[in-house]
C-alpha cells in the first residue's frame, strides 16, 4: 500500500454501518468487549497478525485503517481488503485456528485486542454480539462467493464487481441514482484489488465512460448507471480480446512492471553493479557532494527524488568510481519500492543478500531477525559497497544496514527517508531535474561530437529540453529520436512535441507519464515496422525481464535477427539492460507498448507468440532439470543423463539459469494456465521442482504445484495429478505444514 493512499485514507469515510461489527452492537455488548480486551496502538506498517500464524487474538479497529494481504507464490504481497474503523480483524481465524491473511497498519491505528478464548466466551454469553458477528461474516462470505464466481471471468466483470462493492461500502448516493465512491483511489490501485492488469482496467473504464456507465476524474469514480454495472457483473459486457490475464504483475497497487529483485548466488567477492552509463552527463555538483559525504565517514547515503530523475543512474555512476575502495565486493539489490509488484520484504531481501555473500541456501535461517544477525556477521570484517535501489521507506532499508563502519550503503528512493536520516545517521541527497545547461549537454552527448545541431540551433535545443521538463529519461529519449534522423532539425522535434498535450508533459509533480509518453510516441514513430512489432510483442512477456533467447522465441525468429531488433530498441532507449545478457522494458515503455498492441495486433497472432514463448521456457527448464537431480524420474520417464552432469562446473550454469528465471517461470505457469495448453503447467512444475527444493524456495514450490494440480485435475490426468500431490507434500513439509503434507502424500499414493 503506497504512503499516498495511507494519507488519503485518513480523510475517507468509515465503512457503511451494515459492514462494521462495532456499529451493529448495542452499548452493553460494546462495554462487555471493552472490559474483556485492552486497547493498543500500532504504528504504520506494523503487523497485527501474520498469514498462516496461529490465531491467538481478535482485533476491533477503533481508529485508523489496516490492509489484509496474502503472500503470492514468490513471497510477494497481494492486497485482499482494507479494514476501517469499527471492523473486526481475525474473527474467522478464531474458529479455524489460523489467520487467513496478514493484517498490517496502513497508518497508526488504535485497536481493541481480545484473546480468542475470551472473545469466544463472550459470544457464547451474549447472543446479540454473536448475531452481529454472523451478519458481518455472512457479508464477507457473500462477497467472497461473488468474487470466486467471477474468478475465471473477464477482467471487466471483476472490475465491475469491485466497483460495486466499493460503492456499497464507501458510496454516496445522489438523487439521480448515481453513486460517488468517496474513497479516493488511483486506477492502478483498483486494478490491483480486482486482480487485473492496469491496461484491462483502463480499457473497461474507457468503454464505460463512452456508454455513460461511469465518470472518472483523478482518483475519483462516479457510477452513473449502477444497474448497467450490475449487468456487467452478470456477463453483459464483453472484455476486449487482447487482455492481459490476472498475473503476478497485476496484484499490486503501484505503477508498472519493474525489474525483479534478484541477486544470483555469487562468489565470495561479488561484483554486482549494473553496467555504467557511457554517456552519463552532468551531476558534477551531486557527485562532489557524494564524495564529500564518503570522506566525512558517514556510511549510509540516500539519493532521493522523483521518478525518472536519474537516481539509479547517479548511484551506479558513483558506485563505479569508488568501487576500488571496497575490495570485498559490491552488492546491488532492487527493492521495488515503487514498482507494480509489491516491495521486497525483509526476509526476501536478506535471503538474497546472504546468498550473494556465499551463504548456502540451507544455512539461511527462516526468521528475519536471525537473517539480519547472520548478514551483519558476514559483513563484520569486510569492506563492501551496497547499493539498495528504489526503497519504499526507512523500515525497508534499516534491516539491510551492516553493523560495521567499513562498508558503505547507497540507497535510492522516490520518497524522503527521514527516519533513516534521524535514527540511523544517514545523509540525504535530494536529486532534482537537470538544469537547462545539463539537459542541453545530455542532448549533445547522446547525439555525439560529430553532430552540429545543438550548436547550430541553441535556442531550439533549449526549448526541446524545456518541453521534456528537464527530466533525464524524457530528454534522453528525445535526443535518441534526433540521432536516428540526422538530417532533421531540432525545431521539427520541438514542433512535434508541441502538438501533444503540454499539460501532460509538464505535470510532473503529480504524474511523470506525460513527458515520457510524448517522447515514446516519437520513438515509436521512428522505428521500422519489424522493430515496432517487436516492441509491441515484448509487452506480452509474462515475467519482468527476459533474455535474447526468450525474445527470439516470442517473435518466432532466430537469435541473430532478434539481436538486431533488440539493438534497435536499445538504441532508441526503449529497452533497459539491468544486467549483462538480461533485458527489460521500462515500466512506462511497457504501458505504451501494450496500448499499441491492443490497437494494432490480431488476437490469434498474440496467442501464437505467447505459446511459442511458453514452450521455450518449458523446453529450457526440462533440459536444465536433467542436470539438477540425477536420481529422480520425471513424468516423461527416465532420461539419459547429459554428459558431465555430475560435474559441478557443468551443473552450476543450469542452477544459475533457474535462479535468474525463477520468477519468470512462475509467471509462465500462470499464463499457461490461462492460455493453454494445460500440460505446460504441470510439466513446468515438474521441471522446476528439484531446483526449488534444493534452494528452499518452499513457498514458490507450493504455489506453482497448487496451480499445476488444478490444471491436472481439470484435464482429468491421473498421473500428473499424483505427481503434483507428491511434490506438494514435500513443499508443505518444508513449510512446516505437516498435516497437509501427509494428506497430499496419501492422495498421491492412492492414485499411484
Amino acid at each position: 500500500m503506497s504512503e499516498s493512499l495511507a494519507n488519503r485514507l485518513s480523510s475517507a469515510p468509515p465503512p457503511a454501518a451494515g459492514r462494521a461489527f462495532w456499529a451493529l452492537l448495542a452499548e452493553p455488548e460494546r462495554a462487555a468487549l471493552r472490559a474483556a480486551g485492552r486497547t493498543r496502538s500500532y504504528a504504520a506498517s506494523a503487523p497485527l497478525c501474520h498469514e498462516g500464524a496461529p490465531a491467538r487474538q481478535v482485533f476491533i479497529l477503533m481508529d485508523g485503517w489496516i490492509k489484509e494481504t496474502s503472500a503470492t507464490e514468490d513471497g510477494h504481497e497481494l492486497i485482499l481488503e482494507l479494514r476501517g474503523p469499527g471492523e473486526v480483524v481475525g474473527a474467522p481465524a478464531a474458529f479455524v485456528r489460523y489467520h487467513r491473511a496478514t493484517a498490517t497498519a496502513v497508518e497508526e491505528v488504535r485497536v481493541l485486542v481480545l484473546e480468542v478464548r475470551r472473545f469466544l466466551d463472550l459470544l457464547d454469553g451474549r447472543p446479540p454480539a454473536a448475531r452481529a458477528l454472523m451478519q458481518v461474516m455472512a457479508g464477507l462470505l457473500h462477497a467472497a462467493d461473488r468474487r470466486h464466481a467471477l474468478s475465471q471471468s473477464g477482467g471487466a466483470q471483476r472490475l465491475a464487481l469491485r466497483l460495486l462493492e466499493l460503492a456499497d461500502r464507501y458510496g454516496s448516493a445522489a438523487d439521480d441514482g448515481s453513486v460517488q465512491i468517496m474513497l479516493p483511489l488511483a486506477q492502478h490501485e483498483i486494478a490491483g484489488w480486482a486482480g487485473i492488469s492496469r491496461e484491462t482496467a483502463a480499457r473497461a473504464l474507457r468503454s464505460w465512460r463512452r456508454t455513460n456507465i461511469v465518470e472518472t476524474a483523478r482518483k475519483q469514480i462516479r457510477i452513473t448507471d449502477p444497474e448497467a454495472l450490475r449487468n456487467t457483473v452478470g456477463g453483459g459486457w464483453q472484455e476486449p480480446a487482447i487482455a492481459r490475464p490476472p498475473s503476478l504483475e497485476a496484484v499490486t497497487a503501484v505503477a508498472a512492471p519493474a525489474a525483479p529483485a534478484r541477486i544470483v548466488p555469487a562468489a565470495p567477492h561479488p561484483a554486482q553493479l549494473p553496467q555504467d552509463i557511457p554517456d552519463f552527463t552532468g551531476r558534477a555538483e551531486d557527485l562532489s557532494t557524494l564524495h564529500d559525504v564518503l570522506r566525512s565517514g558517514l556510511r549510509t547515503i540516500v539519493i532521493q527524488g522523483m521518478a525518472g530523475v536519474g537516481k539509479t543512474a547517479l548511484a551506479v555512476r558513483w558506485a563505479h568510481t569508488i568501487a576500488a575502495e571496497f575490495p570485498d565486493g559490491q552488492l546491488f539489490l532492487d527493492l521495488r519500492g515503487h514498482a507494480q509488484r509489491p516491495a521486497v520484504t525483509t526476509v526476501e531481501a536478506l535471503g538474497q543478500l546472504l546468498r550473494a555473500l556465499d551463504v548456502p541456501a540451507e544455512q539461511v535461517p527462516p526468521a528475519a531477525d536471525e537473517q539480519a544477525a547472520l548478514y551483519r556477521s558476514r559483513l563484520a570484517d569486510r569492506r563492501v559497497l551496497i547499493v539498495l535501489d528504489d526503497a519504499t521507506g526507512s523500515d525497508q532499508v534499516r534491516p539491510l544496514l551492516p553493523g560495521n563502519p567499513h562498508s558503505l550503503v547507497v540507497v535510492t528512493s522516490r520518497g524522503q527517508l527521514s527516519g533513516l536520516v534521524a535514527r540511523d545517521g544517514a545523509r540525504a541527497l535530494d536529486l532534482n531535474v537537470l538544469s537547462e545547461q545539463e539537459a542541453i549537454e545530455l542532448v549533445a552527448t547522446v547525439l555525439g561530437p560529430a553532430d552540429p545541431r545543438v550548436q547550430a540551433e541553441p535556442e531550439q535545443a533549449a526549448e526541446l529540453t524545456r518541453r521534456c521538463a528537464y527530466l533525464p529519461l524524457a530528454v534522453r529519449i528525445a535526443a535518441a529520436n534526433l540521432s536516428v534522423h540526422q538530417q532533421e532539425p531540432i525545431e521539427a522535434v520541438v514542433n512535434e512535441l508541441g502538438e501533444h498535450d503540454r499539460l501532460s508533459a509538464l505535470a510532473l509533480d503529480e504524474e511523470p507519464h506525460g513527458a515520457v509518453r510524448t517522447a515514446f510516441e516519437l520513438s515509436y514513430r521512428d522505428l521500422d515496422d519489424a522493430t515496432r512489432e517487436a516492441l509491441r510483442l515484448l509487452a506480452l512477456m509474462p515475467g519482468l525481464d527476459f533474455t535474447l533467447e526468450a525474445m527470439a522465441a516470442l517473435l518466432g525468429l532466430d537469435t541473430d535477427r532478434a539481436r538486431g531488433l533488440l539493438r534497435g530498441l536499445a538504441r532508441a532507449h526503449l529497452v533497459d539492460v539491468p544486467t549483462q545478457s538480461r533485458y527489460r522494458l521500462h515500466d512506462l515503455v511497457r504501458d505504451f507498448a501494450f496500448e499499441r498492441l491492443a490497437a494494432e495486433d490480431d488476437v490469434a497472432d498474440c496467442n501464437a507468440a505467447e505459446r511459442r514463448l511458453l514452450r521455450h521456457y518449458l523446453r529450457q527448464a526440462q533440459e536444465s532439470s536433467l542436470f539438477i537431480n540425477e536420481h529422480r524420474r520425471t513424468m516423461r520417464g527416465a532420461k539419459p543423463r547429459p554428459e558431465g552432469a555430475r560435474d559441478r562446473s557443468v551443473r552450476e550454469p543450469h542452477m544459475a539459469w533457474f535462479e535468474s528465471e525463477r520468477l519468470n517461470l512462475v509467471a509462465v505457469a500462470h499464463r499457461a494456465k490461462d492460455l493453454g495448453p494445460p500440460q505446460i503447467v504441470w510439466e513446468l512444475a515438474d521441471a522446476v521442482y528439484d531446483f526449488l527444493e534444493l534452494r528452499r524456495y518452499s513457498t514458490t514450490n507450493m504455489s506453482i504445484h497448487l496451480l499445476a494440480l488444478d490444471a491436472a485435475r481439470e484435464a482429468g490426468q491421473p498421473l500428473p495429478t499424483a505427481v503434483m500431490h507428491h511434490h506438494l507434500a514435500v513443499a508443505l513439509t518444508g513449510l512446516g505444514r505437516y498435516t497437509e503434507a501427509m494428506d497430499n502424500d496419501a492422495e498421491a499414493r492412492r492414485i499411484f
